[in-house]
Order: structure tokens, then sequence, then C-alpha cells
């Protein structure tokens, strides 16, 4: 039962817990290094420090205060860094860390669940900071970049661009080249000029029933589309009401329809996009609720698979969601012992170690919000999905002749 303190919570007497909000310290502004900097001018363009100095988030200096000082009382020895297991959680830790000037040796908790037993697990297999030194590099370069590109660019672009009254013409490392993509695509939208054209169909009768043809062949450079009306009405009048066709040929194909792989975040937020009209940032939201309440594995993933040791818990996940009335069917019809082909590769899974979107195998213990209710629906389903047998279809094709015309 812990106690909670001004900023942290206590657990027995060996235990101290604190938390950040985001980012408690970031790079200094460009006047912390000189003062010229200032004033925005060509002349000190472009800004480029020789070393990178770090300042508090002011409105959360309260929080970094009570952080620095647990990291530096003298009955503190050792610390764990538990933030999210990501880049930026680990640039979160390494800069609140470096600000407070404390020395003392770290752990490093690596989740992908907060389910209790994810958690024991993960206390059990602690690794020392240092291994994810390579990840904190990474970090720390993507924020450099960030006020190298943002600070001198919006600069340049404002001072050389901007209108009186008008403020700054922001200019960031990702913001801009995805502006460009955006601009692009309208523009294609917006040149794009739709052509009619015309189909000529026909229904045919046989001893198996009528079936519909559709005209194929070629009008000028165009395969299979007629753009004048007058053209299709002439094709049309060849092959009246009635005309009888001869089958030339028929050829079918059997095609093997495989399983959906598992949902990567940006293939969840496509889903929930086109099923619910939910936004990039409302499915990421709420999919980190479901995480943080021991629904859902670690959502900012880019993995479609599962490594082999998360796929072996994959019978007790589903073993806890069978009592749920709508997946029971759908678990109980899947094959013993479970179809995780397609699914199991450990290489494609992230270097830090997250892979797909899918349940924990616990049951909601309070009511969901509608939202989170449909994107707790849709890992599970997905997940059922992607353990199915591969399905098969049979494509015919059957090309007709009448009059003449194919």
């Amino acid at each position: 039962h812990p106690q909670r303190a001004n900023g942290y919570l206590t657990a027995g007497t060996e235990w101290l817990v604190t938390w950040a909000f985001g980012h408690l310290v970031t790079l200094a502004d460009p006047k912390t290094y000189d003062p010229t900097w200032e004033k925005w001018s060509f002349d000190t363009l472009p800004m480029l420090p020789d070393t990178f100095h770090l300042a508090p988030v002011p409105k959360s200096q309260g929080q970094l205060n009570c952080v620095k000082g647990l990291l530096n009382r003298r009955d503190v020895t050792d610390v764990i860094c538990a933030t999210d297991a990501d880049r930026e959680g680990e640039l979160i830790f390494r800069y609140i860390y470096r600000y407070s000037t404390c020395t003392k040796p770290v752990k490093r908790l690596w989740l992908s669940e907060n389910t209790p037993a994810a958690i024991q697990t993960a206390l059990k297999s602690m690794k020392p900071l240092s291994a994810y030194d390579d990840l904190a590099a990474a970090a720390e370069a993507r924020s450099q970049a960030d006020w190298l590109v943002g600070l001198n660019a919006t600069r340049a672009f404002t001072l050389k661009h901007g209108q009186p009254g008008q403020g700054a013409l922001s200019v960031g490392r990702v913001q801009t080249p995805t502006l460009r993509l955006i601009a692009d695509r309208d523009a294609e939208i917006w040149d794009f000029q739709s052509v009619p054209y015309y189909q000529v169909s026909v229904t045919f009768q046989s001893p198996h029933g009528p079936y519909l043809a559709l005209w194929t062949g070629m009008v000028g450079d165009h395969p299979d589309r007629i753009l004048t009306q007058t053209e299709a009405q002439g094709i049309g009048a060849k092959v009246p009401v009635g005309t009888p066709g001869v089958i030339q040929s028929v050829a079918k194909k059997r095609v093997t329809i495989n399983p959906p792989l598992l949902f990567s975040l940006n293939d969840l937020q496509i889903e929930a996009n086109r099923r619910f009209g939910l936004t990039a940032q409302q499915t990421l939201d709420v999919a980190q609720s479901l995480y943080e309440k021991h629904l859902t594995s670690y959502p900012r993933t880019d993995a479609k698979h599962l490594t082999t040791d998360v796929a072996a818990t994959l019978g007790n996940r589903l073993h806890g969601l069978a009592s749920l009335s709508p997946y029971s069917p759908l678990i109980a019809a899947l094959a013993k012992p479970l179809n995780t082909t397609r699914i199991v590769d450990d290489k494609k899974v992230s270097e830090a170690g997250h892979y797909a979107i899918i349940p924990t195998g616990q049951k909601p213990s309070s009511d969901l919000s509608e939202q989170e209710a449909n994107i707790f629906d849709l890992t599970i389903r997905r997940l059922v999905d992607a353990l199915m047998p591969a399905g098969e279809d049979e494509r015919t094709t059957m090309t007709t002749i009448a009059a003449a015309e194919t």
C-alpha cells in the first residue's frame, strides 16, 4: 500500500516511485549559448552550438525539482528507469538524469505490457542502462536535429519571407516535409481531370442460368473503355436482346486468401478511421489508454508480427478472453495447436522489442468508453483472424463471342 508524498510515492522502506509529465528537461534556448542569438538576424545564422545545454521546462519545474531531489538523496543507492519503452521514453529519463548530475547506477525496466505478470517478468530481467546507449544516442540526435533545423530554418524563412504582423513561419524537421507531401497530393487531386467513359453489358442465357458479360475490345487507344456514347450505342446495336452467344473459353483459377497479419499502430489507425472515423491521434490515445488499463500491449509499434516467446503466450491470452460472449465461438473455432506460422517472426519485431498490438488476455474490469470498446474489439478480432487457416476462392473468367464482338 504505497503512501503518497508531494510528487512521489513511497512503498515500504526500500522504494520511492516518481514520475515525469512528458519532458521535464529540454534543450536550452539559443540565448543561453550566445546573447546575440536572442535577436532574429541573418548575421547570427546558422546557430551551431559546440555543445548542447539542457534547461528545465518551465511549466513542470516543480516536478523536476522533486525528481532531482530524489535522485540525489543520500539514502538512494540505485535507480530504475521505467519510462516508456521507446526512443522518447529513453530521452526523457536521460535528460533528467543528466540535468540532475546523478551518477548512481541505473537499471532499465523495459515493458511492452502493463499486466502484473509482465511487470514481474520485466523486473527479473532488467539490464544496465548502458545496454540502451545506442537508443539514447538516436533519441538525442533526433532532439538536436529538431533544434538545429527548427530554430535556424524558422528564423531564416521568417526573415526572408515573413510579413509584418504575420508571426513566425514555422519550419520543422518532420512537419515541413510532411506538409510538402500533403501539398503535393492535394495538387494532384485538384489538377486531376476525370474522363467519362462507357461500357456495354449483355445478359446471356445458359443452361445454368443467366450471366452478365462486359464488352472487351479497343476503341482508339483505350482498351475496354468507350469514350463516346455514340460509339457505345453502335457496339450495343450489334448485339440486340436475344442475340445468341458462344462461350469461347472458360478459365478457372483457385486463389489462396491468407489471413491478415496483426495490427501495427499504423494499420490500427487506418482500420479505426475506416470503421469508426477516428483520427490517427484519437486512435493512438485510445490504444494508449487500453495499454495503461492492462488490456492491450504497447501501442507505438510498427511491427505486425510476434516474437516466438510472445506467441507461446497466445493460448493463455485467448483463454482469458474466451468467457466474453462475442468471442467465445470465434476462439473455440480456432485450430489446436494455434496456427501462428504467418505471425511469428523474431526478425520483423523492432529492435526495441515492440511486437504487434495484441490483447493481454485480461478482461475489462471497468466500463470502457465507446471508442475504447471499439478499439479493444478490433484488436481481439484481428488476433483471432490472424490465427485462422487460409481461405480459398475460385475465380472464373469466361469469354463469350456474339455478333463478332467479344
